[in-house]
């Protein structure tokens, strides 16, 4: 056999070669030369003892693989960014450990380098430029720390996996274009990504990364869709801020617990779901975890279709984010009725107030204002105390009556100043104060400029919407009237308002003349809050321009039953523009449905 054939022979035995993306570690000794001439023995037993417990312990944990071990270094191999950047800070804490009550002469320190890239590997090693390269930015890094190349960053996120200081561009021998490299050191502890700096009156939600994706014949990932389509859902909420779609994609990468997600968002309360395939579809199971309590408040599973979650309007979406709405609604306001007011944080209560002022019960109403009250006094500085204060007088004024409409118009007002003051860009302040010039000064031409000027400033606040739909419907812009209460209900779907929403709707299909459509969305508004007078007035007029007589009758003689005094004058006194032409047929049809002149 001669030497060529040998040498071919014993190449088929050789590892295969396989090309792979990989997160490359090199591990170095800092002035391991000086170490070994001062105790050769020692340090030889110190570093094979540490690099069995980096093989056993650390690379077991976050699934990396030793390529080899070096008389004073370490070349591993991870497949994510994540569990590379975890190890390397672990393979530091341990080595400091081991530090303890040695003289700093004696202490191994180590200088990591951490990079991504496409490798040459086989079972016994990983070749590449990509390798050469991670051991140069080693190099880098000062005892105890790791440097990381621009290509690993971008995989980190900053606050989780560590806390980065650019160190701009940097220049190696042999390698042509300098490389942007990164400081990475370990947190201390996990910390909020930024600070409260103010107090936080409404609670925070943040919805975790689906885990278990199911993936359809096109490759769409079901359980990413899902996570983004949730966060865009709960975010129409307003009684709650929920932790942004960026910052949610960050923790995917991270890989963290739920009550870590919580806590470095500052959140209140943790949305997670897990899927499963189900023949043509998918099984959702959703859960609510109270991150105070540390313990789960609601859990559910909803049968979804495949073709049905690629829809814009996928129903299964709306009924999760409903159901996790009253979840912790329910947890807010059972919190509310349990403790003191003192003892409950700043969001429980704005939370609890919103919910029971709608309720226009009285004892539901002196509720929301002692909550409010308690607010005031705790933070006189809140935009949005003084503005949900002020829209609790506001809706009083309906209910009120001579005098007393006038006191607590004033009132509003005054908490409507001092919100505007303190931000003169707060959307509801905007609101309410545009709303009132017509529903308190009869002013309408002042209220839908002020209105038209809030949703410029503000086009997600709903409240702004549904009174310029009031404006525009007293104008007699039906059309206009129904595209802004459609887009304050897109934006608060969940909102305890509801009931003043239904009314907006029939208010504007009343001026756009589409009668059965204002007796649907009327008699909801009625049947969600019985004692909401211009809600039941609203429906007698929708009921006797659809020539429902009978009905409409009925409907009269319980609002005379609620309010004796009622009179249609007296309905025309609260309009801003009586005289237009909505107003006078509603004048008609309240005195044939029975409402004394």
């Amino acid at each position: 056999m001669s030497i060529t054939t040998e040498v071919a022979n014993s190449m088929t035995d050789w590892p295969e070669l396989r090309r792979e993306r990989r997160v490359i570690v090199v591990v170095d000794v800092v002035e391991s030369v000086r170490l070994m001439q001062a105790d050769e023995a020692g340090t030889i037993d110190r570093w094979r003892r540490f690099v069995h417990e980096v093989r056993t312990q650390v690379l077991a944990k976050h699934g990396g693989r030793m390529v080899k071990s070096l008389g004073d270094g370490m070349l591993l191999e991870f497949q994510e960014s994540a569990a590379a950047m975890q190890a390397t800070h672990e393979i530091q804490r341990r080595i400091n450990h081991q530090n303890v009550g040695l003289l700093s002469t004696q202490a191994l320190l180590l200088r990591c380098g951490v990079h991504v890239t496409d490798v040459i590997e086989d079972a016994d090693d990983v070749y590449g430029a990509g390798v050469n390269l991670t051991a140069r930015i080693a190099a880098l890094a000062e005892p105890g720390a790791a440097v990381v190349s621009a290509a690993l960053r971008d995989e980190l996120v900053d606050g989780i996996d560590g806390r980065t200081k650019d160190l701009g561009p940097c220049y190696f021998k042999h390698i042509d274009k300098p490389v942007h490299c990164f400081e990475v050191r370990q947190t201390e502890a996990v910390n909020p990504t930024l600070p409260i700096k103010a107090p936080r009156l409404l609670p925070v939600i943040v919805v975790l990364p689906v885990r278990e994706e199911s993936v359809n014949g096109n490759g769409v990932c079901l359980g990413s869709v899902l996570a983004d389509r949730l966060v865009v859902g709960m975010a129409k909420g307003r009684k709650w801020r929920v932790v942004s779609r960026l910052s949610v994609q960050a923790l995917d990468r991270a890989g963290i617990s739920a009550s870590d997600a919580a806590q470095l968002t500052s959140a209140d309360y943790v949305l997670s779901c897990s899927t499963v395939q189900a023949g043509a579809g998918i099984v959702v199971r959703a859960a609510v975890l109270d991150a105070a309590r540390h313990c789960e408040i609601w859990s559910q599973e909803f049968a979804c279709k495949l073709v049905d979650l690629l829809a814009d309007d996928a129903e299964c979406f709306s009924n999760i984010c409903n159901s996790v709405s009253v979840a912790v609604l329910n947890r807010e306001l059972a919190a509310v009725s349990g403790l003191g007011l003192h003892s409950l944080p700043g969001h429980s209560l704005l939370l609890g107030a919103m919910q029971r002022m709608h309720r226009l019960s009285g004892n539901e109403r002196a509720a929301a204002r002692d909550a409010l009250g308690c607010l005031v006094d705790r933070h006189p500085r809140s935009s949005d105390v003084h503005a949900w204060t002020a829209k609790w007088h506001f809706l009083r004024i309906a209910q009120a009556d001579g005098e007393g409409a006038e006191v607590e118009a004033r009132k509003a007002r005054e908490h409507l100043d001092r919100a505007l003051d303190l931000d003169p860009c707060l959307g509801l302040a905007l609101a309410l104060k545009s709303h009132m010039h017509a529903f308190v000064d009869r002013d309408i031409d002042a209220a839908y400029a002020g209105l038209r000027h809030a949703v410029a400033i503000d086009s997600s606040e709903p409240l702004s919407w549904l009174f310029l739909s009031h404006a525009q419907a007293t104008c007699g812009d039906g059309a206009a009237a129904l595209e802004s209460v459609r887009i304050a209900d897109t934006l608060a779907p969940l909102d305890p308002l509801r009931y003043f929403v239904e009314m907006m709707w029939a208010s504007a299909f009343l001026t756009a003349g589409q009668y059965s459509a204002a007796v649907q969305s009327a008699t909801r508004s009625v049947e969600l809050n019985a004692i909401h007078l211009p809600g039941l007035a609203t429906l007698i007029i929708a009921q006797q321009l659809a020539g429902f007589d009978t009905e409409a009758s009925n409907s009269a003689k319980r609002y005379l039953a609620m309010r004796p005094g009622a009179s249609v004058s007296r309905y025309l006194s609260t309009r801003a523009a009586p005289s237009s032409d909505m107003g006078r047929r509603s004048a008609e049809a309240l005195r044939f449905a029975g409402i004394p002149p």
